[in-house]
């Protein structure tokens, strides 16, 4: 998919020294494999084979993430591209399913948010969470929105 060249391209406009898309990488790789909270991770990937990750510090996971989210629709923009010319899919139908991930936290801030939970959770935070996925399943896009968000209101900005 060329996530490296396309992380690559994203570090050029910043002044900063970390291994973006190690950071990233090992990011995604967590996620598959034993997901674990950022803090976590900087012990999890001594378990890891070889030396590769061994410079990724937690400070680089936050700063990761901040990248990512300033260049999010870049991003998805040119993965989308990528998909295109890789799996040619004929997108006649998208499906948009929407679901809340919680916080055990009570910190509000611009997406954490008490709302309506689809787990019945009343004691936390949560944001709302939009994908769009084509009829072969292939990720279009998606987008966060703040947790108190009503599902109706999260069609049009997607669309």
């Amino acid at each position: 998919m060329g996530i490296e060249e396309i992380l690559n391209q994203v570090k050029k406009n910043y002044h900063i020294q970390l291994n973006f898309s190690k950071a990233v990488k090992l990011m995604v790789f967590n996620r598959l494999m034993d997901p674990q909270s950022k803090f976590s991770i900087t012990r999890w990937k001594e378990k890891l084979y070889g030396q590769e990750f061994q410079e990724v510090e937690l400070q680089h996971f936050y700063r990761a993430l901040d990248l990512l989210a300033e260049n999010k629709e870049k991003i998805e923009k040119r993965l989308g591209k990528k998909t295109l010319i890789l799996f040619k899919p004929k997108v006649k139908l998208v499906f948009y399913d929407l679901t809340t991930i919680y916080f055990a936290s009570q910190m509000v801030d611009d997406l954490r948010r008490f709302g309506y939970s689809k787990e019945n959770r009343t004691d936390g935070t949560q944001v709302v969470m939009g994908l769009v996925l084509s009829d072969r399943n292939i990720p279009l896009g998606h987008e966060l929105f703040p947790g108190n968000t009503w599902e109706g209101h999260t069609v049009g900005k997607v669309i």
